[in-house]
């Protein structure tokens, strides 16, 4: 006997007829075969593939609950049939199974020494203790993402305390990986602290019950005490005196770290526009390939060189002379050879074009805006070599 497993569907919406689209979208027979097929959808509906596909991922979400990330232990969110038919077959071959959010993490953290903490922290009440600091004091990284997480908070930061990261409108930062590692460095350095009132968890704390154990995107955060006792105003007033300071490495560092994430958010981008796998593709290499190129060029000129790679192995695969894995493998090598070649023989990079505000992350925001003061031209300029140099011009 077949047992047939469903996804889980959350739907966004109160329009009947889109929920009905959805749930035909995503229902399975008695046979574990879908009940209509996406021609018959489009048909009836009389919309495009592209465009069916974009409304039914806005206004639902599908979780396949008997299939948990082994890491996090959360159900495998899955957007279209072809993103949930790849995940069983990678599930059935691989019984440790990772979802993006934790491969993110994981590759986020390849070259960012020294290591964050992970997503489930556990600590001493003594650790869970408010401490008092001068803001003034805070060095330039630190001063920073403080005030970058506080301009994303906005009306969720009241009366020093934080809303959860999930609760948040504002986007702190390219990818969520980014967003919880700013805030448990933050937390590491005493500068926030969850609150012990909104540590509730689902399931039990494993081993000594004096720790505290939480969930850095769904806990409530707390400022440390300010030994100046500074309004919202002041202390932003603060930290942007701090980060107006041009300091050289670390201004390297926050560009390295945000144009990384950036990166790896377009990177997801094409992946979900050519329907290809996201934790299929983005590997070690492919970080390491994305690193070798922002050390020769700025981030948008890096995005031009991942759109070009992205339609090549597009059109490999669509060609079929290559397999699968085998065009898969070979990302890392088309970027590199494709930036070397264009640098030898002086072609031009065209920069691709900076985000609208409303969907550029705050972090970035900052960092060209605050930091490098001249906002769209240090986007398209900066790059590895000048990062730690750059002036306004």
């Amino acid at each position: 006997m077949t047992i047939v497993r469903s996804p889980l569907l959350c739907f966004f919406t109160n329009d009947d007829f889109i929920n009905e689209l959805c749930l035909a979208y995503w229902s399975l027979n008695e046979h574990g075969k879908w009940c209509s097929s996406f021609a018959q959808l489009t048909m009836q509906t009389r919309k495009s593939r592209a465009a069916l596909h974009s409304l039914i991922k806005e206004n639902s979400s599908a979780y396949m609950l008997y299939l948990r990330c082994e890491e996090c232990t959360n159900p495998i969110h899955v957007t279209s049939r072809t993103d949930f038919e790849s995940v069983k077959r990678v599930a059935k071959r691989n019984r440790h199974y990772r979802c993006d959010n934790c491969i993110d993490r994981r590759a986020a953290g390849q070259n960012k020494p020294p290591e964050l903490p992970p997503d489930q922290v556990s600590e001493a009440p003594s650790q869970n203790v408010r401490t008092v600091i001068d803001y003034d004091q805070l060095n330039y990284t630190n001063a920073f993402l403080l005030y970058s997480l506080l301009s994303a908070a906005g009306e969720q930061w009241n009366k020093n305390t934080i809303a959860p990261i999930s609760a948040q409108i504002g986007t702190l930062a390219p990818t969520p990986s980014l967003t919880t590692e700013i805030y448990l460095h933050l937390h590491s350095e005493k500068i926030i602290i969850p609150s012990p009132s909104s540590c509730n968890r689902p399931f039990p704390n494993i081993g000594d019950n004096s720790y505290l154990t939480f969930l850095p995107n769904d806990v409530t955060w707390i400022l440390a005490l300010d030994e100046r006792k500074m309004t919202p105003a002041s202390l932003m007033n603060a930290l942007e005196l701090i980060i107006g300071k041009f300091d050289p490495p670390s201004a390297s560092a926050l560009w390295y770290l945000i144009a990384e994430a950036e990166c790896e958010r377009y990177f997801g981008e094409l992946c979900d526009r050519y329907r290809f796998k996201r934790q299929m593709l983005y590997t070690e290499k492919v970080a390491g390939a994305i690193r070798y190129c922002l050390d020769r060029l700025s981030l948008p000129q890096v995005w031009n060189i991942l759109w070009c790679t992205m339609r090549t192995v597009a059109a490999l695969v669509q060609e079929g002379t290559y397999s699968h894995p085998h065009v898969y493998n070979m990302i890392s090598t088309i970027v590199m050879r494709d930036v070397d070649r264009r640098i030898a023989n002086s072609q031009q990079i065209r920069p691709w074009g900076r985000l609208q505000p409303h969907r550029e992350s705050v972090i970035t925001s900052v960092l060209f805006d605050k930091v490098f003061h001249t906002g769209t031209a240090a986007f398209e300029q900066v790059n590895g070599k000048n990062s730690s140099v750059y002036r306004r011009p």
